[in-house]
């Protein structure tokens, strides 16, 4: 795919640079498995073996300042464009438990999405033996599209999946050098709740400890 980067050293440690790229996004196994997944036998989770990859269009502005060796900023503004995105798709099957309604869940080439945001990284080496590194990226999430299927009384519902929200995510690591070459690394990331076409996914925090020797 094309790609292009300019880059300007505006003086020693001030860098702008910008870019362009073409992307692919191929769908993982369980996307285009056909197979159903029954781990809830009223919310089914089924492939779809007719799904496409997923090209984008990615725009970066961004800006570089270093200060030592010790500590590094990087901000960037980007745009990314993605054609035949991947939205998955809740609809009754036609089915029913109990008098409720079976609803599959299932992904599809259903719109254009596009993603506009933020990015802050800062790197910091307070000594030879610690390093610690932050990200923060803050963007927002367009997409537009719809999808039609038959419900169990022959009617046809249309979804609409037009939306428009903004959401964050962070994230902190730090490395610790120890003697005898043992390695300490701590890393946190916190994904803000956002707001989907069909609903909405809540907030997510997570901590991971490691050791390496």
């Amino acid at each position: 795919f094309p790609s292009i980067f300019l880059n300007y050293e505006i003086s020693q440690g001030n860098t702008i640079s910008m870019s362009y790229s073409k992307r692919i996004n191929r769908p993982r196994g369980r996307f285009i498995n056909p197979f159903s997944s029954y781990s809830c036998n009223l919310n089914i989770f089924q492939g779809n073996p007719d799904i496409n990859p997923t090209l984008i269009d990615a725009y970066d502005l961004s800006y570089l300042k270093k200060w030592s060796n010790k500590l590094t900023l990087s901000a960037s503004a980007y745009t990314n464009i993605r054609h035949n995105a991947f939205q998955f798709v809740r609809f009754e099957s036609g089915r029913f438990i109990d008098g409720n309604p079976v609803i599959i869940n299932s992904p599809f080439n259903l719109a254009t999405s596009q993603n506009t945001g933020f990015e802050f990284t800062l790197n910091y080496s307070p000594f030879k033996w610690w390093k610690l590194n932050t990200n923060f990226n803050f963007f927002n999430t367009k997409t537009s599209g719809s999808y039609s299927y038959k419900k169990a009384d022959n009617t046809i519902e249309t979804i609409d999946f037009g939306n428009s929200a903004g959401t964050w995510f962070a994230r902190l690591g730090s490395k610790i050098t120890l003697p005898y070459k043992v390695d300490f690394q701590l890393n946190g990331t916190y994904d803000a709740a956002q707001k989907t076409a069909q609903g909405s996914s809540k907030a997510v925090g997570s901590l991971n400890l490691a050791w390496s020797k």
